[in-house]
């Protein structure tokens, strides 16, 4: 019997109906993608008070991690594990996500606060990060959002 193509072969990360196991998502996944989930997913969980839970988002995000970030604000962080490109989104109110807009901020994550989009009191920032260091420099933003 042949192997179906790639095409066909349904990711655990598109089945709504059965919610997959963190290894199952990134099985399919190259190990740099994987190595930066994995680096996103420990950098959020190390922030005091964060949760992390694993959700059906929708066919846009789908199976993805959901952290709910700790503060007076609190805030929210999907880590997608997109096969085309692994995605961090942020949602975080307005006057927070200032705080990453300082002069020492990479231009990366100037550039995605400036873009961010306005959903009511919150903006949702973007990021497709490719390596643990460019995740290290928006991990550092968002802590200074959310600290006191």
């Amino acid at each position: 019997m042949s192997t179906p193509p790639e095409s066909r072969v349904s990711l655990p990360w598109k089945n709504r109906f059965q919610k997959p196991s963190a290894e199952a998502l990134l099985a399919p996944l190259p190990a740099d993608a994987r190595g930066v989930i994995t680096h996103a997913r420990e950098a959020f969980n190390a922030l005091t008070g964060s949760k992390e839970s694993l959700e059906w988002t929708g066919p846009a995000w789908r199976w993805s991690w959901l952290c709910t970030l700790p503060g007076k604000q609190g805030g929210r962080v999907w880590i997608v594990p997109d096969p085309a490109a692994i995605l961090l989104i942020v949602e975080l109110d307005a006057a927070s996500l200032e705080k990453a807009n300082g002069k020492k901020a990479p231009r990366h994550v100037r550039d995605a606060v400036a873009g961010s989009t306005p959903v009511g009191p919150n903006r949702w920032c973007q990021w497709a990060p490719t390596n643990p260091s460019e995740l290290d420099e928006i991990v550092a933003a968002i802590r200074a959002c959310i600290a006191p």
